[in-house]
């Protein structure tokens, strides 16, 4: 899914609406100047970006799959013993990005950002249980076993100072 920074600064696409005149017509400055109507120099590293330069050329995707998935199994085996199994699984891959375009205020030279994050979660409980009556005495035991493995991996790359705009 695409996103687009959001917040109170100058990447968010709210930001220049607090300041822009009821009146300012944001679609035709972009039309007509592209980002260089809500800019204050012409190195863009002061002013307002419009919404809609930021909305067409600026964007935050991220693509996450995701898998949880859980089960339990009891075995009964004796009258008074039984033998319980819990297994869990937690797995997502995120792959995110960042693309500011050049002439984007605050960041004149864009930049972009492309990461991979992956996590792994298993557990698995093992359960045996019992409950015996030895005349007027009642035994309750249970004795168990957890494992819990986590695996965590990520690969980013970051590039400042773009030479075409557009090209991440």
């Amino acid at each position: 899914a695409v996103r687009l920074s959001e917040g109170n600064g100058p990447l968010s696409y709210l930001y220049a609406l607090n300041f822009q005149p009821i009146s300012f017509n944001a679609r035709a400055a972009y039309g007509q100047l592209g980002n260089q109507a809500w800019t204050a120099s012409n190195n863009f590293t002061t002013g307002f970006n419009n919404p809609y330069w930021l909305i067409n050329n600026n964007s935050l995707p991220s693509l996450v799959d995701r898998v949880i998935a859980s089960n339990e199994t009891s075995v009964q085996i004796l009258p008074w013993l039984k033998l319980t199994n819990r297994i869990g699984l937690d797995t997502y891959t995120d792959e995110q990005q960042e693309r500011i375009n050049i002439q984007t205020i605050s960041v004149p030279q864009g930049r972009m950002y492309e990461a991979v994050i992956k996590r792994t979660q298993i557990n698995n409980d093992l359960i045996l249980s019992g409950s015996k009556d030895f005349g007027d005495w009642n035994l309750n035991a249970l004795i168990g076993n957890n494992i819990n493995d986590r695996k965590f991996a990520s690969c980013s790359l970051r590039g400042v100072d773009l030479s075409e705009p557009g090209f991440y």
